[in-house]
């Protein structure tokens, strides 16, 4: 769970960081 905080952190107020959510999303909805 830290490594992902950190990973939140890092992509905060990044539009790189919408993309990361959208795309981990769809991967969790295709699991």
């Amino acid at each position: 769970m830290r490594s992902l905080i950190k990973v939140i952190n890092y992509y905060d107020k990044s539009q790189d960081f919408i993309m990361f959510v959208t795309r981990a999303v769809r991967i969790i909805d295709l699991i």
